[in-house]
């Protein structure tokens, strides 16, 4: 998965895992996310910069047939974890840094071949935002950059289905 990240404008590079109960058209499902790889984009990033995030969400969606294709849209809340660190300058020579967590909404919208075996492909694209954060920007330190209050992803995978 690839994402975009609110102001400072971040990039992220990571592997996402969910799971779904199929209720007819109803979808009821748990999720995954790690971005392993967060940088900033459009502003120098302090010496030795590093952050990774781990998010994890329940959805309630639906899924509709259309032309071939499966269509799922799925919504709800999801819990990050982001941790930020550097190294630090004069004031502090051993670096800075540290790890939050904030509690999101996510929505999202995936397109899957029609299931005619067990194993299909599927593009998923989503948006996420931090109520807290779209309100009030938060720093871990006065050093680090700003946490971003959104984010927007995309991703290619494997759907798996049970028979």
């Amino acid at each position: 998965m690839g994402r975009a990240e609110s102001s400072p404008l971040y990039g992220a590079l990571g592997i996402a895992a969910s799971a779904q109960l199929n209720l007819a058209r109803w979808l009821f499902g748990v999720s995954a996310r790690w971005a392993a790889v967060d940088t900033l984009v459009t502003d120098a990033t302090p010496s030795g910069f590093n952050m990774q995030t781990l998010a994890l969400g329940i959805d309630l969606g639906v899924r509709s047939s259309f032309h071939g294709f499966t269509v799922d849209a799925s919504v709800g809340p999801e819990v990050r974890i982001e941790n930020q660190e550097a190294f630090g300058g004069e004031a502090s020579p051993d670096g800075i840094g540290g790890g939050t967590s904030d509690v999101r909404l996510d929505a999202s919208l995936r397109l899957a071949m029609e299931p005619s075996s067990s194993v299909r492909f599927f593009t998923e694209a989503d948006l996420d935002a931090s109520p807290a954060r779209l309100a009030k920007a938060r720093r871990l330190d006065p050093q680090l950059p700003t946490l971003p209050a959104w984010s927007a992803g995309i991703a290619l995978g494997i759907l798996w289905s049970l028979p």
